[in-house]
């Protein structure tokens, strides 16, 4: 039998931020996301029960009192300029009932400085489809972004966008990817702020309060 040897070293260097990173959540600090919903008594906070990895995830709840067809629970982060230009969101999701869930949206808002532009994905949950709008509102229903999943299965959506040029670059579902083509972003208004607003929302298809996990999410430019 051979003999065991352990030694312990010592590692010094210095951790940096990666500047291409905007924000990595993994669920397991602080709730530092806003929120909002119909009613007052919705969820969106960490939860044990909607972890995919580690001990938390999100979950999203739609309110408890008096529940409809409609209710609508959302989560986002004001943040700064990506390094690159580029912003790519990447989410991994979870339905517990898809007969109950009406949409998952990942929404972007753009502030540039001058002008607000919009996009978001919509993915129909009993439909098992994404689609988007881009400029002037047309919407793009791409044919290989069908699927149907399971109830309680892990789903990873990821949008790509140019923030420079307000263009959308890409769509992925589950490693699928839809190459959007470089359409233009959705012109909403004027503003003189910069920055971007990173969006996740869900509603309701019935009165049955549908519920939703979120985990491991990034926004960056990589």
């Amino acid at each position: 039998m051979g003999l065991e040897y352990q030694q312990n070293l010592s590692v010094k260097g210095t951790l940096t931020y990666d500047k291409y990173i905007t924000l990595l959540e993994d669920c397991e600090g602080t709730f530092n996301w806003l929120k909002a919903g119909t009613g007052a008594d919705y969820v969106a906070e960490f939860a044990t029960e909607a972890a995919m990895t580690g001990n938390h995830g999100i979950v999203l709840q739609t309110k408890a009192t008096a529940p409809a067809k409609n209710d609508y629970v959302k989560i986002y982060r004001n943040l700064p300029w990506p390094a690159s230009g580029k912003l790519t969101t990447r989410v991994k999701f979870n339905i517990q009932s898809r007969a109950d869930l009406g949409t998952f949206r990942i929404a972007c808002k753009v502030y540039d400085g001058a002008r607000y532009y919009y996009f978001h994905t919509n993915y129909y949950a009993e439909l098992g489809h994404v689609n988007y709008y881009a400029d002037p509102g047309v919407s793009i229903n791409p044919a290989e972004l069908y699927n149907v999943w399971s109830d309680d299965a892990w789903i990873q959506e990821e949008v790509v966008l140019d923030v420079e040029s307000k263009k959308i670059i890409s769509i992925s579902l589950d490693g699928i990817k839809h190459d959007a083509g470089n359409r233009a972003m959705y012109y909403n208004n004027v503003t003189t702020r910069r920055y971007i607003v990173v969006e996740i929302y869900m509603s309701a298809w019935t009165d049955q309060r549908p519920k939703l996990y979120l985990d491991n999410i990034y926004i960056g430019s990589k």
